[in-house]
């Protein structure tokens, strides 16, 4: 289940949770990659939207490998800028409950060590 009522209140805490002093934050990482690889939570959304369709429970990583087969393999494209870093992937299923609240408790989460309160 999400603890948070939508994307603000997510991408928000998120935010304050980023330490500067640590080059390799993974709040920071996120955030960053979100914004300049926006395509790859736009894929991550459709795949799980579509699993959300036959199924009340599902797994964040069979989204993020099913994101890695259409890419890598149905349309080959080796050169294909939809990575996804597995540290994220939990991130991702966290935000895809935040924005669709319809959709809360899809993805088990688990606490998060790597970022305070999550």
């Amino acid at each position: 289940m999400s603890k948070f009522n939508d994307e603000n209140e997510f991408v928000n805490f998120l935010t304050e949770a980023r330490d500067p002093m640590d080059k390799n934050c993974l709040a920071s990482r996120f955030l960053y990659h979100r914004r300049v690889d926006p395509h790859v939570y736009s894929l991550f959304e459709a795949f799980a939207k579509e699993v959300a369709a036959k199924k009340k429970r599902a797994s964040a990583w069979l989204i993020a490998n099913r994101m890695r087969w259409e890419v890598q393999i149905e349309i080959f494209d080796n050169e294909a800028e939809y990575k996804i870093n597995n540290d994220f992937i939990s991130l991702y299923a966290r935000l895809f409950m935040a924005r669709h609240p319809k959709y809360n408790g899809l993805f088990t989460v688990k606490k998060l060590e790597r970022i305070f309160g999550l």
